[in-house]
């Protein structure tokens, strides 16, 4: 019984070592590559749709705060946005998960809409 709660405990190890091994900061040309042109769907504190155009426009629609436009910019390894309804500017790193979808640390994950 103990050598099978080992591997089970080694199997869980390994496959969360597996899961986070494929976890990796978004590149501007990965977040080009995947959210310019294109809406994603998000979920965390609030649930919508966002979307990114190359001109660097950014527009979402969200269950709790509404509708709201602004513009967008990769820098320094992070997505920088700018709200018309908001002050200041909200710059947060990416992260592309092993499953494909995306993630960020305030909380969102969200897929991209084909």
């Amino acid at each position: 019984m103990q050598s099978i709660r080992r591997v089970g405990i080694a199997g869980l190890l390994f496959f969360a070592s597996s899961s986070l091994a494929f976890a990796e900061p978004m590149t501007e040309q990965v977040f080009l590559d995947t959210h310019v042109g294109n809406c994603v769907a998000y979920t965390g504190p609030s649930t919508g749709e966002q979307c990114y155009t190359a001109d660097g426009k950014t527009t979402y629609t969200d269950q709790t705060y509404g509708n709201d436009s602004g513009t967008w910019e990769y820098r320094d390894g992070e997505v920088c946005v700018r709200w018309s309804k908001e002050a200041g500017e909200a710059c947060e790193a990416y992260v592309m998960e092993a499953d494909g979808s995306f993630s960020a640390t305030s909380g969102y994950t969200w897929q991209v809409i084909p």
